[in-house]
């Protein structure tokens, strides 16, 4: 199952469930094309990473997930089809880079005429970089991969504001022929790097939008993350943004039910 199937990729997730020790997110329905990356936004235990996890057949799931009009096999990494970075990166801490790269298939090479800063840490071990040259290092072997379905897991956090930019740029160039989806902590970045954004609430999803008019929906998303938020927006772009100013809610609004309105200040 590839990219040949179709001209353009598309992922259908229908009825969708995935859970791990007894918390259940979904059902979801969604649908996503190539040219369009895919957000799922929430807060902490909302359910993002069981959601990937679950697409990518990491973690017990059921509905369908359905890959240019056919079924996708019920097995890790679903057959080849999918690859899942997570959130905090994982290699053999003694492994050299190249080596991380030859056995992924992809081989240094591969991305060497983009980024040749990796010439300076081929030959050291995967432990011995920093937090964000790891989280760089396993995100891009998703990126040049050449499975059609790429998952990733908090891709922004540990990086600087240079790679981040990169990053942001290269989802984007990417996304016209492979199926992303991310979730995603940064809501002031979620117009420059994403199309749509799903919303989790305690593993419910409450809003599926366009990000370019995720600001129409800001007293929902204040409820869900149980905070105050500020939305600025100007041509072609949202921006979410934390508003401490206007006080916590934490304390407050401790033990509320999901969607129960929050007292305002």
């Amino acid at each position: 199952m590839g990219l040949e199937a179709c001209s353009i990729p598309v992922l259908e997730l229908k009825g969708f469930e995935a859970w791990i020790d007894g918390f259940r997110v979904g059902p979801v329905s969604l649908e996503v094309r190539g040219g369009i990356v895919q957000a799922i936004i929430g807060p902490n235990g909302s359910g993002k990473t069981t959601l990937l996890k679950g697409i990518g057949g990491i973690l017990p799931s059921r509905g369908s997930i359905l890959f240019c009009g056919r079924e996708a096999p019920r097995v890790p990494g679903r057959a080849g089809l999918v690859d899942y970075v997570p959130a905090e990166p994982q290699a053999d801490p003694y492994a050299r880079v190249e080596e991380i790269f030859r056995v992924s298939s992809i081989g240094l090479e591969g991305v060497l005429d983009e980024l040749s800063w990796l010439l300076e840490v081929a030959g050291r071990r995967f432990g011995s970089l920093s937090m964000g040259q790891r989280k760089l290092l396993c995100v891009l072997r998703g990126l040049f991969s050449r499975r059609p379905v790429l998952l990733l897991d908090e891709p922004l956090s540990h990086l600087d504001v240079a790679w981040q930019s990169w990053l942001i740029n290269k989802i984007k160039d990417i996304s016209k022929y492979k199926i992303i989806i991310i979730s995603l902590h940064e809501l002031h970045l979620l117009s420059e790097l994403a199309d749509r954004a799903l919303l989790l609430d305690n593993g419910r999803p409450v809003l599926n939008v366009d990000v370019l008019d995720i600001g129409k929906h800001l007293a929902l998303i204040e409820r869900v993350y149980r905070t105050n938020l500020r939305a600025i927006s100007g041509e072609g772009y949202t921006i979410i943004l934390p508003f401490p100013k206007r006080g916590p809610r934490e304390a407050e609004n401790r033990g509320k039910a999901p969607g129960e309105t929050p007292k305002r200040l």
